[in-house]
């Protein structure tokens, strides 16, 4: 069950304004919309199924719960993101900041597109 557009398109967009890849790939049944493959990290919505329909909520944090822990159990690092704080912020600056911090935090600077033009000029 592929996540709709709108559950994923805003944080990755932000994400490569910071110049953080993350591509989507596929782990077993699961697409995985932000993800670095080859480290097996994924960054996710903690509630994600909050971003649905009512009467498909329930149905769908049932499939994210059980993809986390499938995840977790093939050996992948989850990063997951509180909506609600997320949400709450109210300019995409904010949002942004928000990010590159949670970056800074979960070590994800060797994902930075910018980080590794900076490294290759050092050397």
């Amino acid at each position: 069950m592929p996540e709709l557009p709108h559950v994923y398109g805003g944080l990755s967009k932000l994400f490569r304004k910071l110049g953080v890849l993350l591509h989507p790939t596929t782990c077993g049944p699961y697409l995985l919309e932000l993800a670095d493959p080859l480290g097996q990290l994924v960054v996710e919505w903690d509630t994600s199924w909050k971003l649905y329909p009512p009467w498909r909520q329930d149905r769908h944090r049932e499939f994210v719960q059980r993809k986390h822990f499938h995840l977790r159990a093939e050996g992948w690092k989850l990063i997951v993101i509180p909506l609600e704080s997320y949400s709450a912020l109210p300019t995409s600056e904010e949002k942004l900041r928000f990010l590159d911090s949670l970056c800074n935090e979960q070590n994800l600077n060797h994902l930075r597109v910018g980080s590794l033009a900076e490294e290759c000029q050092r050397t």
